[in-house]
């Protein structure tokens, strides 16, 4: 409910407060503070808690709206997850994913082994038995971030949990290169930051374009250890800290706590050491390697959370894969992508295999031997 968000407007910030509240409410959904669904305040008692115009309150609603995260009702608030036709779109392709399970339910109690109830859809249907033996191409992911850590963690995982090609791209995805991984790609996938920006490039190339939001439980985790003291965050990537930072201050949390929360490259060893004398807890991407992890005390080391992208994001994935009119294909995925895209895991694989950026390794065992 929106009574877990805290808006914190800034009268003397240069960023005019319709769209502070706009971002703060989109950082909220993102950190999953908000969860599609909540009812947030009607525009009068919005106005009054923050003491601002109603107008104002009603432009940071309409921004929203057209970005497709609410859906404003007259005289009852806003909800959020509004009926647009991307989440339209959506929401079809999970009422798809729901059938699909429940006729497989059925079919298992009546008896039906899995192979059984496949062989009998097919036979329900020989005119597209043979499309779909000769179909050997899965739908293809790319994941656009302005930064490389989420980009290449979030493409990782999303292999690991669907089983599907998924290549990380970092904005402002330009260039030839950029443009050839856009046109192989089935589906594009951001987070709600980039949304709408990336929504427009994808309607120009014909792609759907879906949100991902972080997992809950990995916010939380860190906001609950900089309330006890000091998190150091080690990542591959260390731009992704401030950005971390810009999420969390949207969403209320205070400037004392942001400041207990501290990054460093994970490629700068002396900065580690350093840094762990004062770390009451530590957090190490799993883009880093095992090395590096094996610097921290066990004590202070926060356990690597299973995932990072929500469930929610990863379940609309799967419906909208499952419903993606994927067609075949001549052009192979270029060489440069296939060293770029990483294997599909094993049913049943837990935690996220850990692995540095490529070239670091040897850099890196070389320091440490030291």
């Amino acid at each position: 409910m929106y009574e877990r968000v805290k808006l914190r407007l800034d009268r003397s910030s240069p960023v005019a407060i319709h769209q502070q509240l706009r971002e703060q409410i989109q950082a909220a959904l993102h950190v999953g503070q908000l969860r599609p669904g909540d009812r947030l305040p009607s525009l009068r008692v919005m106005a009054r808690r923050y003491e601002v115009n109603p107008k104002t309150v009603l432009r940071a609603y309409r921004a929203l709206k057209n970005q497709g995260i609410i859906e404003v009702r007259p005289g009852s608030g806003a909800v959020v997850g509004g009926e647009t036709i991307e989440r339209r779109e959506e929401e079809r392709a999970l009422n798809l994913l729901r059938m699909a399970r429940r006729h497989r339910a059925e079919a298992l109690t009546a008896g039906l082994t899995a192979e059984e109830h496949r062989s009998l859809l097919a036979r329900l249907d020989k005119e597209r038995e043979q499309d779909h033996a000769d179909r050997n191409i899965r739908p293809r992911i790319v994941v656009l971030e302005c930064n490389s850590e989420q980009a290449t963690l979030f493409s990782r995982e999303i292999t690991r949990r669907l089983h599907v090609p998924a290549f990380p791209l970092m904005l402002p995805a330009s260039g030839e290169s950029a443009e050839a991984i856009l046109r192989m790609a089935d589906l594009w996938v951001t987070t709600d930051f980039h949304y709408q920006e990336i929504k427009s490039r994808a309607e120009e190339h014909g792609r759907p374009c879906l949100t991902l939001r972080l997992d809950p439980g990995f916010s939380q985790a860190i906001l609950a250890a900089a309330n006890r003291g000091t998190v150091l965050m080690v990542h591959a990537d260390i731009s992704v800290v401030p950005a971390f930072h810009r999420a969390l201050s949207n969403i209320g949390v205070t400037r004392e706590t942001l400041d207990r929360i501290r990054g460093v490259s994970g490629t700068d060893l002396q900065a580690i050491r350093r840094e762990l004398a004062s770390a009451d807890a530590v957090y190490v991407s799993p883009l880093c390697p095992e090395e590096v992890r094996a610097l921290v005390p066990k004590r202070v080391l926060l356990s690597r959370p299973k995932w990072h992208i929500a469930s929610s994001s990863i379940e609309a994935l799967r419906a909208m894969i499952l419903t993606l009119p994927t067609l075949a294909r001549e052009s192979a995925v270029p060489l440069a992508l296939q060293a770029r895209a990483p294997s599909p895991a094993r049913a049943g694989d837990g935690e996220e295999e850990s692995r540095p950026l490529p070239g670091r390794n040897a850099k890196i065992r070389r320091r440490l031997k030291r």
